[in-house]
């Protein structure tokens, strides 16, 4: 697996993670939460979760995908931090939240069978979204059924998004080129 933008320091557990999952196409992975959670059941969320003590944040996320996912590191292709952003959620302001973005071609059926199947379910269903437009826009739309808010930081993250996947793709499709 690539992996960019490593942080060494280790962070204060007032600080969370959280990830925005696309396949190699750029179709973004979006999550229900489990409708049993204490903490905004059947709402919409990315994976993510909170930094332990003494934990770098691309631990804490590597920790989080096994948690929510059953996934090793192994089994992710890619992986880059977007940003640092004020936690996107009204019950957490004037928190951190570490955004990472990693690449994972693993067919929807899989994901759900997976997610369904870890120690703790936390998430219970997963789709994929065409694009990082669709999810945009449904998290604007429907800002009532997600757990994160739309903000300007998010906003400005997605768009952050949207580069590092078009750069992924060109590069693949030079990699191709030069294997022909």
């Amino acid at each position: 697996m690539e992996v960019k933008n490593v942080q060494t320091l280790a962070k204060d557990k007032n600080e969370f993670v959280s990830s925005i999952i696309a396949n190699s196409k750029g179709n973004v992975l979006l999550f229900k939460r489990n409708k049993n959670l204490r903490l905004d059941p059947g709402k919409f969320d990315f994976c993510s979760g909170h930094m332990k003590n003494g934990e770098v944040p691309m631990q804490s996320m590597l920790r989080e995908i096994f948690e929510e996912m059953g996934l090793r590191y192994e089994q992710l292709s890619y992986m880059d931090k977007i940003t640092d952003l004020e936690t996107p959620h009204p019950k957490l302001k004037g928190t951190l939240t570490h955004l990472y973005y990693i690449e994972l071609d693993i067919p929807i059926e899989k994901v759900n069978d997976i997610i369904q199947n870890v120690e703790e379910p936390e998430l219970e269903d997963a789709e994929f979204l065409k694009d990082v437009d669709e999810l945009k826009e449904k998290m604007q739309l429907e800002k009532e059924n997600f757990r994160m808010e739309y903000t300007e930081q998010m906003k400005k993250a997605l768009e952050e998004l949207k580069e590092i996947i078009n750069k992924r793709k060109q590069q693949k499709g030079e990699k191709e080129c030069e294997r022909k």
